[in-house]
């Protein structure tokens, strides 16, 4: 993982007052150092005062140049805080013909008396004779942009008076809202996108960095000569598209990227490439897996209590943000994985510190027969979703 290296800048105002006290007794014979003194006291305001702010700025140097660079130079722009979004399903009360307006405003509960703002993204008719819009039709855009907006499901209230809406549903649940890039992420994403000199996309592993610099995008895998309009995504022989490249994409949450965001992708790696080229930006299929096991607790550990985090840890392994990452360190890196394999989750139990050894592991996909064999995922750009994970033979 490419990441910005700070300069190491010490400075110790004690041994830099030594220092100065040590010169005074050198240069003027017979100098001692008197706390008391005019000029141990002059020495300590100057050092305390003037020394060690300086010293301490210069330290943040470094990371202040490169910020600056990055944006103005290198055209490297810091990623703003993004909103959340969510589908909503609006009901009428009567069957009249009625539009719902951009940016029309309703607050999404959270707990108590408290919630979160939402706005409608774009205008949505509801013709004459019919009394609800189709099921997610009207796209809802946190107002306030960051991750207080995620996760939330149930119903919307609107916040101005709209006679006409009888009720709002929202969709499963908002996602997507990030928070602004603090100034350590922002340096480590520069110096990975300086590995692209130009920036142009070249390789697949310049899109996939490019990629990660678009709002909303968190981790990318470009997929070489796949079409997707016409290629088989689950054949990748079938896969002879020159100079063509899909980029499956997702957010923070391992879903889908908003159809906004893959505009705003394609567009922005349009424009930075050679002659020729095309982008699609694709969504990853997500393949549900279901687990059965049987472990033995180590002696001093409860069986139950291991059983509890053999199923959270298989929970997380197949969480779609975290499927497919080749380092725990870089958790936007995503690795093109096509398969679950039995013995990496056989390798995932034996590793927990509570668990002595497992009897009895079987996968499979959800809702079909389990066994120790691995998991073939489809798709052009696969990654996993946690099934049915349960103790049992």
């Amino acid at each position: 993982m490419t990441s910005f290296i700070e300069l190491p800048v010490e400075f110790d105002g004690n041994s830099l007052k030594s220092a100065i006290y040590a010169g005074m007794e050198e240069r003027f014979p017979g100098w001692k150092r008197n706390d008391n003194s005019p000029e141990v006291a002059l020495i300590d305001e100057m050092v305390d005062l003037l020394m060690v702010p300086l010293g301490q700025l210069t330290a943040d140097v470094a990371a202040e140049i490169f910020y600056g660079y990055g944006v103005k130079i290198a055209h490297v722009q810091p990623i703003a805080a993004t909103p959340a979004t969510v589908k909503s399903t609006w009901v009428m009360v009567d069957a009249d013909g009625y539009e719902i307006k951009a940016g029309t405003q309703v607050n999404v509960s959270t707990s108590g008396n408290t919630g979160e703002g939402f706005r409608v993204v774009g205008a949505v008719e509801v013709p004459a004779a019919s009394s609800e819009t189709a099921a997610g039709e009207v796209l809802l855009e946190a107002i306030e942009p960051g991750t207080a907006g995620n996760e939330l499901s149930g119903e919307a209230k609107p916040e101005d008076t709209l006679n006409f809406v009888d009720s709002i549903t929202l969709v499963g649940e908002s996602s997507g809202g990030e928070e602004a890039e603090d100034v350590t992420t922002y340096l480590n994403r520069l110096a990975e996108t300086m590995e692209t000199l130009a920036p142009r996309p070249i390789i697949p592993r310049d899109v996939e960095i490019l990629a990660r610099n678009v709002p909303g995008v968190f981790r990318a895998l470009a997929l070489d000569l796949f079409n997707p309009e016409t290629d088989d995504p689950d054949d990748p022989e079938t896969w002879t598209s020159e100079r063509t490249v899909s980029i499956a994409t997702c957010d923070a949450s391992g879903e889908p990227c908003s159809l906004p965001v893959k505009e705003a992708l394609v567009a922005d790696l349009e424009s930075k490439r050679e002659a020729n080229f095309r982008f699609f930006a694709i969504d990853p299929t997500y393949t549900t897996v279901a687990v059965k096991f049987q472990i033995v607790a180590r002696d001093g550990f409860d069986q139950a209590t291991e059983e509890a985090n053999v199923e959270a840890a298989l929970a997380a392994y197949l969480d779609p943000i975290a499927f497919g990452m080749p380092d725990p360190e870089d958790p936007r890196g995503w690795n093109h994985e096509t398969v679950v394999r039995h013995q990496d989750l056989v390798t995932l139990l034996n590793n927990l510190p509570g668990v002595d050894h497992y009897t009895e592991l079987k996968i499979g996909k959800e809702g079909g027969a389990l066994g120790v064999a691995d998991v073939p995922l489809e798709g052009a750009a696969p990654l996993t979703k946690a099934g049915k994970i349960e103790v049992g033979p």
